[in-house]
């Protein structure tokens, strides 16, 4: 069982209570200490001399809603979860059906038209000289699949020489074995920025990622890693 051992989440053993202790002991409090989902809290700021906001990812929308009934309740009607009224909590939901609907979708075949940079980006992944000057000379193709409902995505990046595959769901962190590039795990996670894709890699080599959008008929990619920057285009087939 965890060290909160139930405890009410402002009661003894919490002094001052904060967004990570009250979720925690909310979550063993509500679904047991097993329950599904997470929280990321963010520093707290200002926003007026009356609110503070605190953004809560939260990975299961019945946590969610649970969630947003008890902390928008008046104090004295929290059940003894005497959070502060003047503390509001934005909860941002793992798998939000109605904003991911609004987003594009970014099924389809591309094939590559356009590429710049990519021996230096691959130099900063250790990658040998005889192994970038092949890569550098390969046309890919893209295959994605996206369903926007569920946020879930598979991505197929097909070469003459190596195939690389990627299947995620948008919002959650996941193992990535990057192993066919250059053998390295990381935990990404792909999330929305705008309409653009945002990945982050965290592991051995800092400022990992990269950026998908849409532009028309033409996907851009653009990959990072230590402040080196390399883009490619690609263009959907017919």
């Amino acid at each position: 069982m965890c060290s909160c051992k139930g405890k009410n989440p402002s009661g003894k053993g919490f002094h001052k209570p904060t967004v990570r202790s009250f979720l925690h002991s909310l979550r063993c409090q509500r679904f047991g200490p097993d329950a599904h989902f997470t929280h990321r809290p963010h520093p707290v700021r200002a926003l007026s001399t009356e609110t503070e906001v605190a953004q809560v990812k939260v990975k299961s929308e019945r946590a969610a809603v649970f969630l947003c009934r008890i902390l928008t309740r008046p104090e004295e009607e929290q059940g003894g979860a005497k959070v502060s009224a003047r503390l509001a909590i934005v909860c941002v939901f793992g798998k939000n059906k109605r904003s991911n609907m609004s987003k594009p979708n970014y099924s389809g075949t591309f094939h590559m038209v356009e590429q710049q940079n990519m021996d230096t980006y691959l130099a900063a992944l250790d990658i040998n000289f005889a192994l970038r000057k092949i890569v550098c000379l390969l046309k890919p193709s893209k295959e994605i699949t996206h369903d926007p409902a569920s946020g879930a995505m598979k991505i197929r990046t097909v070469t003459t020489f190596k195939n690389f595959n990627m299947d995620f769901t948008i919002g959650e962190e996941f193992t990535e074995d990057l192993g066919p590039v250059d053998g390295r795990l990381c935990q990404t996670t792909v999330s929305w920025e705008g309409d653009k894709l945002l990945c982050v890699q965290r592991g051995e080599k800092e400022g990992r990622g990269w950026t998908h959008w849409l532009e028309g008929d033409k996907l851009h990619l653009e990959m990072r890693v230590q402040d080196i920057v390399a883009k490619q285009v690609f263009k959907k087939g017919d």
